[in-house]
C-alpha cells in the first residue's frame, strides 16, 4: 500500500522537532522562520515548491538509521541549492548515490536542489527552495508502520483512545492529562552527533 498526503508542517524557529521515528529511522528537523524567499530556477525550469508566505519551514534535516548512518541536509539559497548533503560527514556529490549500511536504503544527490532518501519503508524527496526544504514522502507499506513523530504518527493506523474533545477553541478533559497517560506513544530519541536536535 502506498499512502500519499499533502501536509504543511510548521514549528518554532530555531527549535528541533521529531518528524519521524520508526524502527530503522530517526528523522528530526530544525525549523527556520522566513519572511521572504525567491523561487529556484533549475536547468531553466521554475520549481513548484516556492516560498509562499511568512512562516517557519524545514531548514536543516538530520536522519539516523538503526545501523548508525547519519544523513545531514542543510538548505541553501534559491540560486545555489543545498549547502550540504552528507552521509557520515562525507559530502554526497551531485549525480551520485550512497548505499546505507546493512542494506537499509540509499541517498541520491539528484541535482543541486534535489536529494532522494530511502530508509526502510520510507522514501523522501527533499527539494531545496530558498533557505528551506520541501519534502515529498512515500511509505511503501503503511500497514507495517510503527512510527512516531510529527509525520510518523500522522501516517500510523494505530490510534490511542482518549476522551479529549475540542469544541470551538476549548478543550474538555474527562481523563488524566496527557503526561499522566501511558507513554507507549512516545518514541525514545537517539541523538546523531552532527545535530543536537536528535
Amino acid at each position: 500500500m502506498l499512502l500519499l498526503s499533502l501536509l504543511q508542517v510548521h514549528g518554532v524557529s530555531g527549535e528541533v522537532y521529531n518528524i519521524v521515528s520508526d524502527v530503522d529511522l530517526q528523522y528530526n528537523s530544525r525549523f527556520v522562520f522566513l519572511d521572504r524567499g525567491a523561487c529556484p530556477v533549475v536547468n531553466g525550469v521554475r520549481q513548484k515548491g516556492c516560498y509562499s508566505h511568512p512562516g517557519s519551514y524545514l531548514g536543516e534535516l538530520g536522519l539516523k538509521t538503526s545501523a548508525g548512518d547519519h544523513i545531514h541536509v542543510v538548505s541553501g539559497q534559491a540560486n545555489y541549492g543545498f549547502v550540504a548533503v552528507t552521509v557520515n560527514g562525507r559530502a554526497v556529490q551531485v549525480g551520485s548515490t550512497v548505499l546505507l549500511a546493512e542494506g537499509l536504503g540509499s541517498i541520491s544527490r539528484n541535482s543541486t536542489h534535489l536529494a532522494s532518501v530511502q530508509i526502510g519503508d520510507w522514501e523522501f524527496e527533499f527539494e531545496n527552495s530558498d533557505m528551506f526544504i520541501n519534502q515529498k514522502v512515500r511509505v511503501a507499506d503503511v500497514d507495517k508502520l510503527r512510527s512516531h513523530g510529527m509525520l510518523g504518527q500522522t501516517w500510523r493506523k494505530t490510534t490511542y483512545p482518549n476522551a479529549i474533545r475540542h469544541i470551538q477553541g476549548q478543550s474538555t478533559r474527562s481523563e488524566p492529562a496527557r503526561s499522566q497517560l501511558s507513554n507507549d506513544h512516545m518514541p525514545p530519541l537517539a541523538a546523531p552527533a552532527h545535530l543536537a536536535l536528535l
